[in-house]
């Protein structure tokens, strides 16, 4: 996506390949059926793509950290994991989710419109609630263990 492209992503997301909860769906973001943007290398956007490939996300394209502040400011919501972007989302005070990491939770989201989850109950719940999206809210969650990756 080019940056005029920017502000048709209601969510724009970044995954980096460290810190991972596998058990999270990001699949069932779908239901809500936004435009979301991706953030992230070659490489991270490869693998998101690998691991949810009915995920429907575009890569966002930028030049500096600068450019992903853009594309996150002009976003409704940002989700993603324990990285520089979500860094740059929690310096914006924009509204973010953080996919929690709890055997090294070096980051707490905190002040203002934040939340972190660990299922994917509760990061469909969140987005449900920082859009204010009334949908019906369905999981495929039937293993309730944590699966944590520290790096792929």
């Amino acid at each position: 996506a080019k940056s005029d492209d920017l502000h048709t992503y209601k969510i724009v997301m970044g995954r980096s390949t460290r810190y991972l909860n596998q058990t999270i769906d990001y699949t069932l973001l779908n239901d809500f059926e936004l435009k979301i943007g991706f953030l992230g290398t070659d490489y991270e956007y490869d693998k998101i793509t690998e691991v949810f490939p009915s995920l429907k996300i575009k890569k966002i394209f930028i030049n500096n950290a600068l450019d992903a502040a853009a594309a996150i400011s002009q976003s409704s919501l940002y989700i993603g994991n324990q990285s520089l972007f979500f860094a740059i989302a929690e310096g914006l005070y924009h509204p973010r989710l953080l996919e929690s990491f709890e055997p090294v939770p070096n980051v707490i989201p905190c002040p203002g419109n934040s939340g972190a989850f660990i299922t994917t109950d509760v990061i469909m719940k969140l987005v449900s609630d920082a859009l204010s999206l009334n949908v019906t809210l369905r999981t495929t969650e039937k293993n309730t263990s944590l699966g944590y990756l520290l790096s792929y």
